[in-house]
């Protein structure tokens, strides 16, 4: 008899663990990064040039941020949609202090092989700070005339591809919602491994 209350207990206990880990491992997945502190207008002291004949999208991202594999997935689906809408410009937080080429990981290759985009490392991250960025996946969409159009993540969640969302709504239709949740890691951590 006490050997079948321990296997219940046990059996009991682990099904609680399991339907717990799945219930962290969704609020993870749902929980958005730090909204950004984005202006309404292209900061005239930017360090990039804004595209006078079409929208300029701006996405930043940290290269060790295991969630931005899916940013760069959906912004590859996204661009295979709306090829040509935008300049594209995906910035890489640097940390010069970290050597020489520290940006350049996968997800720079990964960002690299898209079509149209141009891929930048970000000192430190002064642009993206410029820009009112915190989290990795942090999108921006202007409107030739500097109007900040869009903002936010092109994800559903963390590590979860989509095809733009709002960005997407953006380049196609010309209107959409103006934020979008944005899922990853801090932009800001200069850690070997994820931030």
């Amino acid at each position: 008899m006490a050997k079948s209350v321990a296997i219940i207990v046990a059996g009991a206990l682990w099904a609680a663990s399991v339907t717990g880990g799945f219930a962290l491992a969704a609020r993870y997945d749902a929980t958005a990064g730090r909204a950004s502190s984005a202006k309404s207008r292209w900061p005239a002291d930017a360090p990039l040039a804004l595209d006078p004949a079409r929208p300029t999208l701006l996405l930043f991202a940290h290269p060790r941020c295991p969630c931005t594999a899916a940013t760069i997935e959906s912004l590859n689906r996204l661009l295979a949609h709306c090829a040509g809408r935008a300049s594209v410009t995906v910035l890489f937080y640097d940390d010069p202090a970290l050597g020489k080429g520290w940006a350049h990981s996968s997800l720079w290759d990964a960002a690299a092989a898209i079509d149209g985009v141009t891929v930048r490392a970000d000192p430190l991250g002064a642009t993206a700070r410029l820009f009112g960025a915190w989290t990795s996946g942090q999108a921006f969409l202007f409107a030739p005339d500097g109007a900040l159009r869009c903002e936010g993540g092109l994800t559903p969640a963390r590590g979860h591809p989509d095809e733009g969302g709002a960005m997407r709504d953006w380049l196609l239709d010309g209107h959409g919602p103006a934020r979008a949740p944005v899922f990853g890691c801090s932009l800001f951590s200069s850690g070997s491994g994820a931030p």
